[in-house]
């Protein structure tokens, strides 16, 4: 079948193909694989270059189809695989990866490339960490000078960096190594401070004042969480999101919103089309406006390779959207994948990649037809919305499937209720943009209105993703992608099958559409979360401790709140807790207070309570700010205090005494509580190692408990007495999945056993729910949906 009866023109789609395959093979393998690829593509080239002048008679009359497209296919081949060897040649004999696998301390000269993004959830007391990614045009070794063309990851302290902008010249030293990704020679370790020589261009200095006066004129005008988004949807910057927010926008396939994405480049060239058209320019005139809106917005972006990505992916869309021919969107498509390719192979590999290719080739295939179909029933604005989330949302789920295990039921639902409010908020942002640095009040004013746009987005994803059950657990890997992709084709094929019997197809439409439906609800049901009686639950907060104490409806008692807020706040939402009588944390380390701003986000607090020790002193100020922040007091528990709060009882029995010269002096001080409740007793011994546990051993009246959270994650430093004095039947171990402290130890879950607890991990079975059952105490376990990085 010719290629354009497909319903487009097809024919560089897999020259398109090849070159990806090509380019992932000389990124990814030896140069001996990548040279037997290149004979076979060379084969098939010749072989197709032959049919070219063969006999008609001598290719059974198939010729007309197949052989430019294998001809292309195999030229493209050709091409991706001779400079994909080139640069892996240059880059096996590149100084910089000589000096990188030594290990070398070096000086390099270069320009700064990238933005430099300051590390998020550093360990208090800690300066700020950062990296950015820097092009070396000079590399010194010991005392040899090379002059060169690569480029290096540099990891180091973040205030020298502050405001620097891409194309700023630098020079600097540190140690390097082999570099985590593919795109990079190396990666550096950054030993002194960098010296900055001269300023960045005229063009990057124009570009950082606008996005700077963007950011500030949205703060001045909207909410911290508002100001960040809208920011983030005009220039890509999410620096400055909340975490809690960043991760309900990935729950609910919203994040392609608040990163640069084609979505972005078509809005605003669209309008800028849309503005020619109304002053009657000529249509060249109207290409070069919408050209030039496109490199200023590529450069107030950043020229990285993910904002080319979006740049060429968006007109692309446009093309499409805008002629409604996707035979012309078709072979752009292609053409622009190749490019994109050859000028940054990296993408070969990038997720980001794959999922703005899929998607824009869904949009233009799939888009025009279904907004046709669509528009017999509704506005066809609305109709082209719909299929436009639909088209690229079905694309991208097998791609999504083999990063993230996982189905959601409302992406489709929250991209539709997004789509109507992503253009307005969009434009306005791009007129505070341009404006804010000439007349600010302009700017404000449309931050102001953008503000109702971006607060719906938000509305959207918070409440899109307190819906837990509408998260289907989906095979992981190709395993995953392959069964997606076999349901699409059986779904296509009974949608033709049933083409003549309009009823039929609706009734297997309905059918489909509310199975999925209803079972949201009954999922809740069979398996619902919070069970009915829990009393106590440990949190999955990954390497860290959180412990949530049930004192009522929508109340509750905090021990700690872990590493990060999101997972707190996502343990807390689905628990329904929103007033917490106490925050108790038991001591300063991040793993038990990191999390402190996504525990207290939306809900009520009384008091913060903390452990007498206050070390590290900077955890201990930043605890102090919150509660500024949120009014409340900060206080010392002190041993022997009792509170009581509903039915249940706190009783502070450590720190004995003031441990000092241990092997951490904040873990053994930290705060020992025991839990009463309903005939129920608890021990919470917060980070507590030998020295402390050596204190408290001898009171064993109040260790004699039903259930024990294990201290310190399970570490090795632990006393087997203290164990046994506790007589717990049940042991909670909270610990990170794959941490690098070999936690939770061998032996201490050796010794667990041999007394007798049952012993269940927050790594393996996620939320610890300890329940009454018939008088009796069970755990109920609960794996989260860990939101994707």
């Amino acid at each position: 079948m010719p290629a354009e009866r497909l319903g487009g023109d097809f024919r560089l789609v897999p020259a398109a193909g090849l070159a990806w395959i090509c380019t992932i093979i000389t990124n990814s393998t030896s140069r001996a694989f990548g040279w037997w690829a290149f004979a076979i593509a060379a084969v098939a080239s010749a072989v197709a270059g032959a049919a070219m002048f063969a006999p008609k008679r001598w290719l059974l009359g198939v010729r007309d189809w197949w052989v430019l497209p294998v001809l292309l296919a195999g030229a493209a081949a050709l091409a991706a695989l001779t400079v994909g060897l080139i640069r892996q040649s240059e880059a096996l004999s590149s100084p910089l990866r000589e000096a990188a696998l030594h290990g070398r301390y070096v000086e390099v000269e270069g320009a700064v490339a990238t933005d430099p993004r300051v590390y998020r959830n550093q360990p208090s007391g800690t300066p700020p960490r950062m990296v950015v990614t820097v092009d070396v045009s000079v590399l010194e070794t010991g005392h040899t000078r090379y002059r060169l063309d690569g480029q290096v990851v540099v990891i180091g302290s973040a205030k020298p960096w502050l405001g620097k902008l891409p194309g700023q010249k630098v020079v600097l030293s540190g140690m390097l190594s082999l570099p985590l990704r593919g795109g990079v020679d190396a990666m550096m370790s950054e030993r002194g401070p960098p010296r900055f020589v001269g300023q960045a261009s005229i063009v990057q200095r124009v570009a950082g004042t606008i996005r700077t006066d963007l950011a500030a004129s949205s703060q001045r005008a909207l909410a911290p969480d508002a100001a960040a988004v809208l920011t983030a949807l005009v220039d890509g910057d999410v620096s400055e999101i909340n975490p809690i927010i960043d991760a309900q926008f990935k729950q609910t396939g919203l994040s392609h919103l608040m990163a640069v994405s084609g979505a972005n480049v078509a809005i605003i060239t669209g309008a800028g089309l849309w503005l020619a058209r109304r002053t009657r320019l000529p249509f060249m005139a109207q290409i070069g406006f919408a050209a030039c809106l496109l490199i200023a917005f590529v450069l107030v972006a950043r020229p990285e390779p993910s904002v080319l990505r979006a740049a060429a992916m968006g007109v692309v869309t446009l093309i499409a959207l805008a002629s409604g021919r996707p035979r012309a969107a078709i072979p752009a498509l292609a053409a622009a994948v190749i490019v994109l390719l050859f000028v940054a192979p990296s993408l070969a590999t990038a997720a980001g990649f794959a999922l703005s290719v899929v998607a824009t080739g869904g949009i233009v295939i799939f888009s025009p037809p279904w907004t046709a179909r669509l528009s017999r029933y509704m506005p066809k604005p609305l109709a082209m919305a719909v299929a436009v989330a639909a088209s690229a949302g079905l694309a991208t789920a097998p791609i999504i499937v083999t990063l993230y295990p996982m189905l959601n039921l409302v992406s489709i639902p929250a991209n539709l209720l997004a789509a109507p409010v992503v253009a307005p908020a969009t434009i306005l942002g791009v007129i505070a943009a341009v404006s804010a640095t000439w007349w600010p009040a302009l700017a404000d004013a449309c931050c102001w209105l953008a503000g109702f746009s971006v607060r719906w987005l938000i509305g959207v994803a918070d409440r899109a993703s307190a819906i837990p059950e509408a998260r289907i657990d989906w095979p992981a890997g190709l395993t995953g992608a392959g069964l997606l992709v076999g349901c699409f084709i059986a779904t296509a094929v009974v949608a033709r099958a049933t083409r003549s019997r309009p009823g039929i197809r609706a009734a297997v439409a309905g059918i489909v559409v509310g199975g999925l439906v209803v079972s949201i609800p009954i999922r809740a049901a069979i398996r619902p979360w919070p069970p009915t009686d829990w009393l106590v639950v440990a949190c999955d907060v990954g390497q860290g401790d959180a412990v949530v104490i049930h004192t009522g409806d929508g109340s509750a008692i905090v021990v700690d709140t872990g590493p990060e807020s999101v997972s707190i706040d996502r343990c807390l939402t689905e628990l329904g807790i929103d007033s917490m009588p106490m925050i108790l944390l038991s001591h300063l380390h991040e793993d038990h207070i990191g999390g402190l701003e996504g525990a207290v986000r939306g809900r009520s607090v009384a008091e913060i309570d903390v452990s007498p020790l206050h070390d590290p002193i900077s955890a201990s100020q930043r605890v102090d700010s919150i509660a500024t922040k949120l009014g409340v007091p900060v206080r010392d528990a002190v041993r022997g205090e009792q509170r009581y709060v509903s039915d249940v009882r706190i009783t502070v029995i450590g720190p004995v005494q003031r441990e000092t010269d241990t092997h951490s002096d904040p873990n053994n001080n930290s705060v020992l509580v025991r839990v009463d409740v309903r005939g129920f007793s608890f021990l919470l011994p917060g980070d507590a190692e030998i020295e402390e546990q050596t204190d408290i051993i001898g009171e064993p009246a109040l260790l004699d408990v039903d259930v024990l959270k294990v201290p310190h994650h399970g570490s090795a430093y632990q006393l087997k007495d203290f164990f046994a004095a506790t007589t717990a039947q049940i042991a909670l171990v909270s610990v990170g999945a794959g941490n690098t402290y070999g936690h939770p130890s061998p032996l201490t879950m050796a010794t667990l056993a041999s007394l007798g607890m049952d012993s269940y991990r927050t790594d393996l079975q996620g939320d610890l729910a300890v329940t009454v059952v018939g008088g009796k105490l069970e755990v109920v376990t609960h794996e989260p949906v860990v939101p994707p990085t």
